[in-house]
């Protein structure tokens, strides 16, 4: 997950570095309310809120890491997904991924989840991956649990936006875990 990398290929979808060029497409992403509505993102009600979102992410790449992608099906732009530096120091990184909700339940939030997760393990020092999910959201539970990662604690009434108010379950996966469950992977 160096910087040069241009893509992460899986069997369905293909992950590029997150673009200006990529603005029109995000917006039927990021102005649904079911996608972002357990995020703590804006919703974009324009192209140009997408293009301002897009060059806030990029102010935050890791200049070692490309770490912020648009996810791919067949050429289309079906999400986004990145693990963001959280401590560098520490080899911390985080985990997000929003999909477009005619692609949900289709298995593609697990694929792009465990591709990255592989890819930064195997390609950078990172030590953990810390992700959190609202408890109302149990498909987004679901697919961190299927890559590994383990409950560490739960913040009640923690997540806040507008009307809506949820628990907040914390995750995460060590190196150690995740190099323990590729030994049983066949």
């Amino acid at each position: 997950m160096k910087g040069s990398k241009e893509m992460i290929t899986t069997k369905r979808l293909q992950l590029v570095p997150i673009e200006i060029k990529y603005a029109k497409d995000l917006l039927a992403l990021w102005s649904d309310y079911e996608v972002v509505k357990y995020t703590y993102n804006p919703w974009c009600k324009t192209i140009e809120d997408c293009k301002a979102r897009i060059e806030h992410i990029q102010k935050f790449i890791d200049p070692l890491h490309m770490n912020n992608w648009v996810i791919l099906h067949h050429n289309e732009v079906i999400g986004v997904a990145g693990v963001p530096t959280v401590s560098d120091e520490k080899g911390e990184y985080g985990l997000y991924y929003q999909l477009c909700q005619n692609h949900w339940g289709k298995g593609f939030g697990f694929e792009v989840a465990k591709a990255l997760v592989d890819e930064l393990f195997e390609n950078t020092k990172a030590t953990v991956i810390l992700a959190d999910a609202v408890t109302v959201n149990p498909a987004s539970m679901r697919i961190l649990e299927k890559v590994g990662m383990k409950q560490t604690h739960l913040e009640e009434k923690s997540f806040q936006r507008e009307e809506l108010v949820g628990d907040l379950m914390h995750y995460q996966l060590t190196r150690a875990e995740w190099e323990e469950s590729k030994l049983y992977q066949v």
